[in-house]
């Protein structure tokens, strides 16, 4: 009965162990082409705000990260509401990113930031969206802003 409960509870911990298993894929590199993100022009962009974003693949990616490598064909873009309202190429090593409202109004907006990596053809999303607050930035150059990004689902 003793090597029974032993058995059980060694299979239960196996068992758990394995739930807990590092979920990072075995490889970064995808087939994608280059997004035709557009900022969306018969709007009114009368508030926005902008970012100094830097991408770090090593947050999210640590084992896969020599894979990834930011080159002049990287793209970033920011969508609220499913809309782009912002689009920027790497400059200096950092994403120079302005935000358009998409109203004349100042209020709140979710922000979601997408990345795309030339380097390992992929479409990223930052892991957690931000509040878009008129007027302001968000990092600096000396500071930028560093999200963590995930590989993005395939639709």
């Amino acid at each position: 009965m003793k090597n029974r409960i032993i058995i059980i509870v060694s299979c239960t911990l196996l068992l758990m162990a394995a739930g807990c298993k590092n979920k990072e894929p075995k490889t970064l590199l995808g087939n994608e082409q280059q997004p035709a993100w557009t900022v969306i022009s018969d709007h009114d962009y009368s508030s926005s705000m902008t970012a100094v974003v830097e991408v770090d693949m090593s947050l999210s990616y640590p084992k896969l990260a020599s894979q990834w490598q930011l080159n002049d064909g990287d793209v970033m873009a920011a969508f609220m509401d499913g809309q782009c309202v912002g689009v920027i190429s790497p400059s200096d090593g950092l994403f120079f990113l302005y935000i358009a409202h998409p109203s004349n109004s100042t209020t709140d907006g979710i922000v979601t930031l997408h990345y795309y990596s030339a380097a390992v053809k992929n479409i990223f999303v930052a892991k957690e969206p931000f509040n878009f607050s008129s007027d302001t930035r968000m990092g600096s150059i000396s500071e930028p802003y560093k999200p963590a990004f995930y590989l993005k689902s395939k639709d």
